[in-house]
């Protein structure tokens, strides 16, 4: 696989552009997180793009070994009183290469699910690189902590514009939006499910949405077939 830092950068800088002329009230606009308002997801980008391995380690144990608190007190931390200081903060370290204790492929999906937690309910529409969607997609279905393996089970994912194929169904096409983003009026349960997915962390709660990064949803066209009925889902 080849380095994900330059299109995680390139995601990080173009989202900042995106976000450039938000008025008060698009800042103060819902997520796709839910409860966190899209200032309060820049804020929790600002955080992961700075957040080193020993930072993690030392913050996580200081908010008692919970996620929920852990993840709340840096976006408290790194949410400044302008969305423009957060957004200045989040240009500057936008081509930091610090990562928590995960692995590198986890920066990929925390810039492309975080990117649409954002743009969606703005109506931005954005194309992402699909050069790391397959490895992405295979994190996922050996990941046991984060509920990825559970939930692909029984599944095959085919992409037609690029190179990847995970499980043994028979294939059905499908809409990518169909299995990359929530189902129709759904939310994800808590502000933090993604970054539990993307980190490797259980979330405690049922995802709705699949953990799939939500870059595939504009440009990859994805098969997903139950593997015991052959049936799209």
């Amino acid at each position: 696989m080849s380095d994900v830092w330059p299109i995680v950068h390139a995601e990080r800088q173009s989202l900042a552009d995106d976000l450039a002329d938000l008025s008060p009230d698009q800042w103060a606009a819902r997520s796709l997180c839910d409860g966190w308002d899209v200032h309060d997801i820049l804020a929790h980008l600002v955080a992961s793009a700075t957040m080193t391995r020993l930072k993690f380690i030392t913050l996580f144990a200081r908010a008692g070994f919970n996620f929920d608190r852990f993840t709340a007190n840096q976006v408290n931390a790194e949410r400044g009183a302008d969305p423009r200081n957060t957004l200045a903060a989040f240009r500057s370290a936008s081509t930091r290469t610090a990562t928590p204790p995960a692995p590198k492929i986890t920066r990929i999906i925390e810039a492309f699910v975080h990117g649409e937690d954002i743009r969606r309910p703005l109506g931005i529409v954005h194309q992402y690189s699909t050069a790391h969607i397959g490895p992405a997609v295979q994190y996922f279905t050996r990941d046991r902590l984060s509920g990825g393996k559970a939930r692909l089970d029984g599944l095959t994912l085919n992409a037609t514009d690029t190179d990847f194929s995970v499980g043994n169904g028979r294939s059905s096409r499908v809409r990518p939006s169909r299995c990359c983003s929530p189902r129709p009026g759904a939310r994800a349960r808590s502000p933090n499910s993604l970054d539990q997915v993307s980190a490797g962390w259980p979330s405690g709660t049922d995802l709705l949405r699949p953990p799939l990064p939500a870059t595939a949803a504009e440009q990859a066209c994805v098969s997903v077939t139950d593997r015991s009925t052959g049936t799209e889902t």
